[in-house]
């Protein structure tokens, strides 16, 4: 199977594009660990694969409608 059908099977089946589905899986966990230490968020960011704190906070707030800094504050 080329890759271009494996995504768009994969699109059909999650409703999700391949790197939308990462990113919240990434996301998700990145908020898990805010919530359980005090890391520096930009230590959290690279711990869950983003080399781009300008990037990972756009993704954050795109997904969690909130910064990290904001959800860290949300306890």
């Amino acid at each position: 199977m080329k890759f271009t059908n494996l995504c768009k099977v994969f699109k059909r089946v999650t409703g999700k594009t391949l790197i939308e589905y990462t990113h919240h899986l990434r996301i998700n966990e990145a908020e898990r660990l805010l919530l359980e230490n005090d890391d520096p968020i930009s230590e959290i960011a690279e711990q869950v694969g983003f080399g781009s704190m300008t990037y990972f906070g756009r993704v954050f707030k795109r997904i969690k409608n909130m910064s990290p800094s904001e959800r860290r504050d949300h306890l």
